[in-house]
């Protein structure tokens, strides 16, 4: 099995994994194809975390390069000598937080060798070598952003420790350069980029071995390159072309070129890499091109996935918006009701439904078991005999009377209840959690549910107020004795009216029964006083002993929080959002155009949506219901469990109802490209595209960085050859008038997960007849002459221990001049 292994430095290299994963879960529906890829990513920014697909979770595993507290560190290091610690920076105030490397290569790298981070990475290589089962195969990709101080500061010492750990010599890298627009606004990405760059060159040159005892006292002497090809990304171009306008569309040019390397390899074979790296060895072993390249990338998609999931999101939030709605319901019918017109309904239900919570609670402690063997009823009515016999042994029958239910007696039918108000208080909250759920699961909404809350709450104010002016219950134990030595004096006043008429027995039973109903109500009273004030706004949750939780108004807007969060949060700390999940979707459709053209069966996405959607709400289609949303027969029992993936429940759900119906099926993009017509100027550009020769196709897909254009520019190189991506290439070569793909050519790479796309890949790094005919950014970009002037004119001992932490200033001004 191929096998993968995915490395981001810094944010930028976070992000571009994530565009990847989030690209892969697009055409596949999982994050990654499996056991043979693994991802994961180096950051000095301790904040930063990895951001989740539509399933709610993230492969992209972190490792935390803190820079916090390094000082001791430092003065370690340079007491250390057998380590080189002339590059070390002095203490700064960037070494007192875990914010970043400041922008400062020092810091970044310093960040490696500290706070036993390197052995935290050094330990990740290992167990994800491990996990994909690495060899010498094995495909290790470094992605990341030259500018800041993260990526530019760690960019040799991860390469060189990983080719240490892993004996591998197949490291390649996709890095971001700042763009040229940026030179006069942001020198310090231009000085950050130079320093990387720099110290590449010099450690691709065999001449210049990497020495360097590591911080757990192992060396390392490596004669080659850091990478064996490293691809350089900018949003400018090659020729006169616009450059790409945002840095978040080259982070997904990034991304897509990224996940290519892993698409569809759980099999044997890694297409896309395979036929990368055909292509550089024979351009290599040509003398075409050294260790540095760069690419051109054009991609053609109709984005059913996205579209489809734009859908699901859209419906998504429809629901959930009824489920929070605070002014109106949904009935049965689909009709608004107002919540306000419904209350006193809901109050009079409530004062019924809590007779019969009650009733139930003091039903179930029917069920205790008294010394005796009987239940306690049973045993309660079977003293009477012994005061009709004269057996009890007491001075009179009401002291008998007032011993079994005193709080004097500690064998008291009272204690024996008091013990077992568990009984109570479990009855009560599943009875009051069954009520709630029932409403939810069958009027949901969060507004119906906390009137139903404050209804019942009112309800059990109501029915303590009654017990305390009818029954003179308060609950209150000090009270308690004096309470039933009264209520005995009552029924004893008047038992001599029994006894003539032969019903003393009947009348004992009677009074009995409403003595042992009366503890009950004692008992009962201050946990429905506890119940009633939990229902408003607790410090803390309460439970059964099933771990059911009584519901509360607190926990309803706690509930309500996480799902508006959800709908309409800004997706903070790796968090995806419907909100911001729409918002990335609307981004890649309409916004980022330069590298990425989206066309559409109706001409546009806001038609395809809308006649989409008209299907998706025709009568005779099923409609997505809160209960599919969380594929849950009770709603009530999801939304209160905090374990509960909203959003991923929600999205996987609701997306998986709508690629069931196929709303998008009807045409395929080939079949959407031949049917254009060129009758905008996007399209006739797009038309003309497929015409071409490879030649002016080439045009199109110009190199991804701009080079100095009055002294240099890409050589045709025979061996580079111009790259069609599909799902097949047979059913795509016939969109082609004067360019064949196929595999005898070399130039495609069926990747049958990459649905109605076309991507066009060429790799650029021959630069014609010149001296030397590699690559050389350092060389070769446009804006190097004014970076070499700028850090020539700021260079001396300050600024190389912030800026240049791999070479000397002697071996800086080699590549300066």
């Amino acid at each position: 099995m191929a096998s993968t292994l995915v490395i981001g430095i810094g944010t930028t290299g976070l992000r571009i994994i994530e565009e990847a994963q989030q690209y892969h879960f697009d055409f596949t529906g999982k994050n990654k194809p499996g056991s043979n890829v693994e991802y994961f990513f180096i950051e000095t920014d301790v904040s930063m975390k990895p951001r989740k697909t539509q399933n709610g979770t993230s492969d992209i595993d972190s490792v935390e390069f803190p820079l916090g507290g390094m000082a001791v560190d430092i003065t370690q290091l340079k007491r250390n000598e057998q380590i080189d610690s002339s590059w070390i920076p002095d203490s700064s105030s960037i070494l007192q937080s875990d914010s970043g490397a400041g922008g400062m290569p020092s810091y970044g790298r310093l960040a490696f060798w500290g706070n036993n981070n390197y052995n935290k990475l050094k330990e990740t290589i290992r167990v994800k070598y491990g996990k994909i089962r690495g060899d010498e195969e094995t495909q290790i990709l470094i992605v990341g952003s030259l500018t800041g101080g993260t990526g530019s500061g760690l960019v040799l010492d991860v390469a060189y420790l990983i080719k240490k750990i892993t004996g591998s010599s197949t490291i390649n890298a996709i890095f971001l350069l700042p763009d040229a627009n940026s030179l006069g606004t942001n020198q310090a990405l231009h000085e950050n980029a130079f320093s990387s760059l720099a110290a590449i060159t010099h450690f691709s040159d065999r001449k210049n071995a990497y020495k360097v005892t590591w911080p757990d006292g192992s060396s390392s002497n490596d004669e080659g390159p850091p990478f064996q090809f490293a691809q350089f990304l900018s949003q400018d171009f090659t020729g006169p072309e616009a450059s790409i306008s945002t840095l978040a569309e080259l982070i997904k040019v990034a991304g897509m070129i990224t996940q290519l390397h892993v698409l569809n390899t759980d099999g044997n074979d890694n297409y896309f890499y395979d036929l990368l790296k055909r292509r550089r060895v024979d351009s290599s072993g040509s003398g075409r091109v050294g260790n540095f390249i760069s690419a051109g990338y054009f991609m053609v998609q109709f984005p059913k996935a996205q579209l489809e999931e734009h859908i699901s999101i859209d419906l998504t939030i429809e629901l959930l918006e009824s489920l929070l709605d605070k002014q109106n319901f949904l009935d049965v019918h689909g009709n608004k009701n107002s919540i306000k017109g419904e209350e006193i309904n809901l109050q009079s239900e409530a004062d019924k439904t809590i007779e019969s919570i009650v009733d139930a609670a003091i039903k179930s402690s029917d069920s205790i078991i008294c010394s005796d063997g009987n239940v306690i009823e049973v045993s309660v009515l079977s003293q009477i005999d012994k005061i009709l016999k004269k057996e009890h042994g007491k001075a009179s029958d009401k002291k008998f009377l007032f011993d079994l239910f005193s709080t004097r007696n500690d064998g008291s039918f009272f204690h024996l209840i008091k013990n077992n108000d568990v009984l109570l208080r479990d009855s009560l909250i599943q009875s009051v959690y069954n009520y709630i759920g029932l409403k939810t699961d069958s009027i949901k909404n969060l507004e119906i549910s906390s009137v139903c809350i404050s209804s019942i709450s009112k309800s059990i104010e109501s029915l303590i107020k009654f017990y305390e002016q009818n029954y003179q219950l308060k609950g209150e134990d000090l009270q308690w004795d004096g309470l039933v030595q009264q209520k005995i004096d009552t029924e004893f006043s008047s038992t001599f009216q029994y006894d003539i008429l032969g019903l003393k027995k009947e009348h004992l039973n009677g009074f009995l029964s409403e003595l042992l109903l009366a503890t009950k109500i004692h008992v009962l009273i201050p946990i429905l006083k506890e119940i009633q004030a939990h229902l408003n706004f607790p410090d803390l949750p309460i439970f059964n002993r099933d771990r059911v939780e009584l519901p509360s108004l607190k926990s309803i807007k706690a509930v309500e929080a996480r799902l508006r969060e959800i709908v309409s949060g800004d997706g903070e700390d790796g968090k995806i959002t419907m909100k911001k999940r729409k918002a990335e979707i609307d981004n890649g459709l309409d916004q980022f155009s330069t590298s990425f053209r989206m066309v559409y069966e109706h001409g546009s996405k806001k038609e395809d949506l809308n006649i989409a959607l008209k299907k998706y709400k025709a009568p005779d289609q099923e409609k997505l219901t809160l209960n599919s949303l969380f594929n849950s027969k009770e709603i009530w029992k999801y939304i209160q469990n905090s374990n509960s993936d909203f959003y991923g429940d929600c999205i996987n759900n609701s997306s998986e109802v709508i690629r069931g119906k196929k709303l998008f099926n009807t045409k395929t993009l080939v079949e959407i490209l031949q049917g254009m017509k060129p009758n905008t100027p996007e399209n006739q550009k797009l038309l003309e595209l497929f015409k071409q020769n490879k030649a002016k196709i080439k045009e199109q897909v110009p190199a991804m960085v701009s080079l100095e254009p009055s002294k240099f520019s890409f050589g045709e190189d025979s061996c580079a050859k111009l790259i069609v991506l599909t799902s097949d290439h047979q059913e795509y070569n016939g969109l082609f008038e004067e360019y064949t793909i196929d595999n005898p050519n070399d130039n495609t790479a069926d990747l049958p997960s990459l649905g109605d796309v076309i991507i066009f890949y060429q790799e650029y790094g021959f630069m014609g007849e010149l001296d030397s005919p590699h690559f050389s950014p350092l060389d070769h970009l446009i804006t190097m002459k004014d970076v070499k002037g700028h850090v020539s004119r700021r260079l001396s001992d300050n600024y190389k221990k912030e800026k240049i932490p791999y070479l000397t200033i002697e071996q800086t001004k080699k590549y300066l001049s």
